[in-house]
C-alpha cells in the first residue's frame, strides 16, 4: 500500500481523489500495489471540498506523517513551499503542480520532486524529455501553455469581442473570476521557464516583463491574421542557446496552430537531430491535470515498491 497525503482540495486536488477511486484497478496493475489517499489538508473545514470528508483536515502535521507520498495542488507560493521542504525533510517524495512556485523556488528542495502537471497538464512532456533526449539538443521551442487564452482567441476568431469571449470563459469554468495571470500571460511564462529547465537542467534568464498577454488583442488583428492565412495564439517561446523565454500573442500558419482550440496545448519543439518534435493534448481541466498528478505519484511510487 502506498499512501498519498494530498495538500489542497480545489479543482486538481478534486480530480486526484476522484481518479484515485476510480481507476484503483489501473492503479494496482501499473504501480504494483494499492494507493490511497491518506489525508487531505484543507484550510477550514467547514464545508467538505472532495467526496472523502472524513479525510479534510487543517492539520498539515497529521497529512504529512500519513503519507508516504506528498502531493501538494495548493498553488501560490505558501505555505506550498514551506510543505515541500518539510516533506523533503522528513525524506517523503513530493509531487507537484505549482507552476509559479516552482518556477521561482525550484532551486531550494532538495529531494525527490516531479512536477509534469505544472507544465502542460496530461501532456507528458517531462517524462518525455527525461527519457528521450539523452542523444539530441533542443534548440527553441514555440508553445501553447494555457487553455483560458487559447478559448478566448478562438472565440474572438469567431466575431467575439475580448470581454463577452473572457465572460464565456469564466462561465465555462476556463478563467478564475480574476483571470490576470492567464491573460497577462504570467500562467504560460512560468510554465515555460519550467520547460526550459527540463530542457536544459538549468533555469533560464526570465522576468515577468517577458510576459505580454491578450489583452491589447482586438478583432483587427484577428482579421488581420485571418487575411494573411494565420491565426493569434498566446506562444510561448524559448532561445535555449539565449536561456531566454519569452510570451506574446502572435499570428502563426494555421494549418499547424488552428486546430488547437480550447484547453488544449501544444509543444514544438526543435532539435540538432530530431527535427521539430511535437505533442498535442489536452493542457487544462480537472481528471486531465490529475492524471499527470497521479502519473508521477505511481513513478515514484513503484521505487517505494521495490525498496
Amino acid at each position: 500500500m502506498v499512501k498519498v497525503g494530498l495538500f489542497g482540495a480545489g479543482v486538481v486536488g478534486r480530480g486526484v481523489v476522484e481518479l484515485v477511486r476510480t481507476q484503483k484497478d489501473r492503479i494496482r496493475q501499473t504501480l504494483g500495489a494499492d494507493l490511497e489517499v491518506s489525508g487531505i489538508y484543507v484550510r477550514d473545514t467547514s464545508r467538505p471540498r472532495t467526496d472523502q470528508p472524513e479525510l479534510e483536515t487543517t492539520d498539515q502535521a497529521r497529512v504529512l506523517e500519513s503519507a508516504d507520498i506528498v502531493v501538494e495542488v495548493m498553488g501560490g507560493i505558501e505555505p506550498a513551499r514551506s510543505i515541500i521542504q518539510a516533506a523533503h525533510a522528513a525524506g517523503k517524495p513530493v509531487v507537484s503542480a505549482n507552476k509559479m512556485l516552482l518556477s521561482n523556488h525550484l532551486g531550494e528542495f532538495s529531494g525527490p520532486l516531479r512536477y509534469e502537471a505544472a507544465v502542460a497538464a496530461a501532456i507528458p512532456i517531462l517524462s518525455s524529455l527525461r527519457e528521450g533526449f539523452g542523444a539530441i539538443r533542443a534548440t527553441r521551442f514555440e508553445a501553447i501553455l494555457n487553455g483560458t487564452t487559447n478559448l478566448i482567441l478562438g472565440l474572438m476568431s469567431e466575431g467575439m469581442d475580448y470581454n463577452a469571449a473572457l465572460q464565456v470563459a469564466q462561465d465555462k469554468g476556463f478563467a478564475e473570476a480574476d483571470p490576470s495571470s492567464d491573460v497577462l500571460g504570467h500562467d504560460s511564462l512560468y510554465k515555460a521557464v519550467l520547460l526550459t529547465h527540463a530542457l536544459t537542467g538549468e533555469m533560464p534568464n526570465w522576468s515577468m516583463d517577458a510576459a505580454a498577454g491578450i489583452t491589447g488583442v482586438t478583432l483587427d488583428h484577428i482579421r488581420a491574421a485571418e487575411a494573411e492565412g494565420k491565426v493569434v495564439k498566446l506562444i510561448a517561446s524559448g532561445d535555449i542557446a539565449a536561456s531566454r523565454v519569452s510570451v506574446k500573442p502572435q499570428a502563426v500558419p494555421k494549418e499547424a496552430w488552428v486546430r488547437i482550440q480550447g484547453g488544449r496545448n501544444r509543444i514544438s519543439i526543435i532539435t540538432d537531430v530530431a527535427g521539430e518534435l511535437v505533442w498535442e493534448g489536452p493542457g487544462a481541466g480537472s481528471h486531465e491535470t490529475a492524471s499527470a498528478v497521479l502519473g508521477d505519484a505511481i513513478s515514484l511510487g513503484r521505487t517505494l515498491v521495490l525498496s
